[in-house]
Order: C-alpha cells, then sequence, then structure tokens
C-alpha cells in the first residue's frame, strides 16, 4: 500500500510539472515502423505523451524496413530522408534507426528512454515560444500568422528562410500486422502523419497567408522550423 501511495504522489507531481497552465507547445516526432519489434513501446510511449496538454505528438512511419517482410502500410519515404537529415545535422551516432524520438528538432532520442525525453519536453514547455505562430483551421482551409519577437535569437531571413510546414494527422489507426518482425500483433497507433507539406519558406517579417485543399476529417499540424530539418520555432495542433 505504501508503494501504491508513493508512485500515485509521484504521478502526480510529473502530471502537475509537465502539464502546466498556458505550457508551450512541444513538438515530439516519433520515427516508428510495422516492421520494427523493438518500436511497439515506443509506439504506446506516444500514447503517452499525445495525452498531455502541450506536447505535439507525431508518429512518422518509415519504410527503410519494409524488406523485412512487412511493408508498413502507413509508411511516406519521406520522413526516412527527414529522419536522416536530422541525424546529420544532430551529429548522431545514427542515421537511420527505429523507434527514434525528435524533440523540438533539436535532440535525438534513440530507443525509448521516457524519463530523458519528459525532461527535454519539461525544459521547453518553461521557455516563451521564441516568434509569433498563430493558426486557424476551417475546414480545408488553413490560415496562418507568423511575426518575429522583439530581442528573440530566431534567424529566419531571405537569404537563410525558415520552413513552414502541415501535415495531415490521423489521430488512430489500428494495424494487423500479419508478417514480419511483429506478425501476429494488433498495434494501435496514434497522431499519425499521412501527408507533409511545405506550405512557404518564411523570411523572419511578419506575414500571414492562407492555404486550402486539406483534408477536413483528419488533424492538422503546422509547424515553424529553421531551414528543413532544424530547431523547431513553432507548433500547433487543430483539431
Amino acid at each position: 500500500m505504501r508503494r501504491l501511495i508513493v508512485l500515485s504522489c509521484a504521478w502526480l507531481l510529473v502530471s502537475a510539472v509537465y502539464q502546466p497552465a498556458h505550457a508551450r507547445p512541444v513538438l515530439v516526432e516519433l520515427f516508428t515502423s510495422q516492421g520494427c519489434s523493438s518500436c511497439p513501446p515506443a509506439d504506446n510511449f506516444l500514447i503517452e505523451l499525445a495525452d498531455l496538454d502541450g506536447v505535439v505528438a507525431l508518429g512518422m512511419h518509415v519504410d527503410y524496413w519494409d524488406y523485412l517482410g512487412w511493408p508498413d502500410t502507413l509508411a511516406l519515404a519521406e520522413f526516412s530522408q527527414r529522419q536522416s537529415a536530422y541525424n546529420e545535422r544532430l551529429k548522431s551516432r545514427y542515421r537511420l534507426v527505429t523507434p527514434q524520438m525528435i524533440v523540438q528538432g533539436n535532440a535525438q532520442f534513440a530507443g525509448v528512454q521516457k524519463s530523458r525525453v519528459i525532461a527535454a519536453i519539461a525544459a521547453l514547455r518553461d521557455q516563451p515560444d521564441p516568434v509569433v505562430l498563430e493558426a486557424e483551421r476551417d475546414g480545408e482551409r488553413l490560415l496562418v500568422r507568423m511575426a518575429p519577437k522583439r530581442d528573440s535569437a530566431v534567424v529566419c531571413s531571405r537569404t537563410a528562410p525558415c520552413s513552414l510546414y502541415a501535415a495531415e494527422v490521423v489521430p488512430v489507426v489500428p494495424v494487423a500486422i500479419k508478417r514480419g518482425e511483429n506478425h501476429g500483433r494488433n498495434i494501435r497507433y496514434v497522431n499519425v502523419v499521412e501527408s507533409w507539406k511545405r506550405l512557404t519558406r518564411w523570411d523572419g517579417k511578419s506575414w500571414e497567408g492562407q492555404f486550402a485543399g486539406f483534408n477536413p476529417e483528419v488533424q492538422l499540424a503546422v509547424i515553424l522550423q529553421e531551414r528543413d530539418t532544424g530547431q523547431v520555432f513553432g507548433v500547433r495542433h487543430l483539431d
């Protein structure tokens, strides 16, 4: 009973620390694969992260394990390229590895490193957003406003523009895996990114624009990022 009380108190403390009111949204990208036997614990961890206020947790399915006998039904080849670019920039010991989480475009965690990922999220959420990023949607349409903040260290310019991305996100996708390393398993994937689009490049000046053609049946994540795969300056999640 004493152990149960201690664990309950610890969970209340974690909730208080990691779910503050008006916390800065933090982006977590999980590079995962249905063909990877090490990935289900990370997929489950993503479910936990997705339930935290102020965390935008995205499932980015890669295709480089498809040869093992089960082509990932959710994979996009561009996510393999994105992960490789992250690891090159972050000088990671890896080029491609699953599972791997990238937090705010600036820290990588291979395997399932819950305490380190949560600590990284907590440190970022205490900081103010370095830019003004507002996003609204109306069905298939998206309105975005961006502006610099005074004294911000963000460097987006005409010669070194930042990238504004939009991801179409499916909240829950159950998959019955029939072959490969996870054969016979039924896995529930959350916040699966089914499309990834660069909307525009931003030069750091006040700007607003509208975009159309999004699937009104899925959610959207809007990400402002240094160059292509640099530090994330802002992220918003829209139902």
